[in-house]
């Protein structure tokens, strides 16, 4: 049996912009560990601001797939449509792995997969923005940290 071993450790922030100016940053995370197997491939984990799912589909490489969709009450109060981008980090650095809708309903399930390889460190960053009431925007950050390792 194949098994690979996955820490997770994340973290969401929202920020509201309006003239221009920050509001402030409002943190809400989760941490995990995490078994991956042929028997347990998933992890699924809510923040204040949405739900998140990852796992791993094995094969000569293993493909990390992954979603995340804002909380009903977090969607509810965009004013207009979404944009999304996700970039993947290994060791600190952009993989060239991107995933991006530049006009989405904010309740849309963002989702994608990408190749990913053991025993490296992961780094997977979601920014997604909309427009709220008094003309200010809504920003929110998720950052999904994990590693891969032969069990």
């Amino acid at each position: 049996m194949k098994s690979y071993e996955v820490s997770v450790s994340s973290r969401s922030q929202s920020e509201t912009i309006k003239g221009g100016k920050g509001q402030g940053v409002k943190n809400s995370g989760w941490s995990d560990t995490t078994v991956f197997s042929l028997r347990d491939p998933a992890v699924a984990a809510n923040s204040q601001y949405g739900h998140f799912t990852g796992q791993i589909h094995f094969g000569e490489q293993e493909t990390f797939a992954w979603g995340f969709r804002l909380h009903p009450g977090t969607a509810a109060a965009a004013r207009g449509m979404m944009s999304e981008s996700a970039r993947l980090y290994m060791n600190g650095r952009a993989t060239g792995y991107t995933d991006s809708h530049p006009s989405i309903a904010a309740n849309y399930l963002v989702h994608s997969s990408t190749k990913v390889q053991a025993n490296k460190s992961y780094k997977l960053v979601i920014d997604e923005q909309f427009p709220i009431a008094r003309r200010g925007t809504r920003h929110i950050r998720t950052e999904f940290k994990f590693i891969v390792h032969p069990v």
